[in-house]
């Protein structure tokens, strides 16, 4: 195969006197394909670099106007939560299946994410260490991890803690970097609702089945949340969920986060979950806002306290 690429890519893009300028597509950048010496001396355009950002989507007057075209503006918001979010050399960016989808049926859904396989997100729950479990936990809950961006991948990789992990992320459109990256050490955040969702789920159904017996206890859980019964909530959430993960999955403010708005995932459908959403001068951890506005909205705030002191 490498003999074959080897003559193929030289012929084609190096010494072909009939071509003038040739682009290849992909998602990631391979480590070590100087193995093909014919084909040494591309221009590689990586997801912070300024070239041809506009060709890999949408801009936002682009889908302003799209939606002006198909008489939906009122929607423009929405399609914003959704799918919006992406950032190519600095430039926000529109996910244009997402959005094409969206024009086509006016009703928000996860289109990109079910396009092709999530098998790397699956083993990323099932493979990965507790460390990258709670960096996944910090996203969920809308707080950005800090990577440095690899030039080139080679597979395959182990699912640990590293910047090779997040380089891949970042590349196949699950990251995006925050607002004023750099290219060395940066930080970056879960592109938009479409992918926080599909995270979610995978977490969702990692916990499940860590301890399938738990699943009426969550739906109880959950009842007792959105009916204000406070007492009943402290004695599910204290003597029965929080008793059966292992203490190791619990590190930090944020494994909480990540544990509870995994299980409000349980509401989706009847209900929107929101995670650190911006209110006034602060925001709150989680509110449950109803899709019937005559049900009653909820909103979660977490403490973790790291040392049990009783009360005086």
């Amino acid at each position: 195969m490498i003999k074959f690429m080897r003559g193929f890519m030289g012929s084609v893009f190096k010494t072909n006197n009939y071509l003038e300028f040739g682009v290849l597509t992909g998602i990631q950048r391979i480590s070590r394909e100087s193995l093909m010496s014919s084909f040494n001396n591309p221009l590689v355009c990586g997801i912070m670099d300024k070239d041809f950002v506009t060709s890999f989507g949408f801009t936002e007057e682009e889908v302003i106007d799209a939606c002006a075209m198909y008489d939906i503006s009122e929607k423009y918001c929405e399609i914003k939560e959704w799918y919006d979010g992406y950032r190519f050399g600095g430039t926000n960016m529109y996910n244009p299946w997402g959005v094409t989808r969206y024009l086509k049926n006016q009703e928000p859904e996860e289109y990109w994410v079910n396009t092709g396989s999530a098998q790397i997100m699956h083993e990323v729950f099932y493979k990965a260490d507790d460390n990258l479990r709670n960096d996944i936990a910090e996203l969920i809950t809308g707080t950005p991890i800090m990577m440095f961006l690899e030039d080139g991948i080679t597979f395959p990789f182990e699912y640990v803690k590293s910047d090779t992990f997040w380089t891949m992320l970042l590349n196949t459109g699950y990251l995006k970097p925050c607002n004023g990256a750099k290219k060395d050490r940066f930080a970056a955040e879960l592109v938009n609702k479409e992918v926080k969702n599909m995270f979610t789920r995978y977490a969702t159904n990692w916990f499940s089945d860590q301890q399938p017996s738990i699943s009426e206890t969550i739906l109880d859980f959950v009842e007792y949340l959105l009916k204000g019964e406070a007492e009943a909530v402290s004695a599910t959430l204290n003597d029965d969920l929080l008793n059966n993960p292992s203490s190791h999955d619990f590190i930090m403010e944020n494994s909480y986060h990540m544990f509870i708005y995994g299980l409000l995932y349980a509401l989706s459908g009847k209900y929107l979950v929101y995670s650190n959403q911006e209110a006034g001068k602060g925001r709150s951890d989680c509110v449950i806002k109803p899709i019937d506005k005559t049900q009653n909205a909820v909103i979660v705030e977490f403490k973790h306290v790291k040392k049990f002191r009783p009360a005086t």
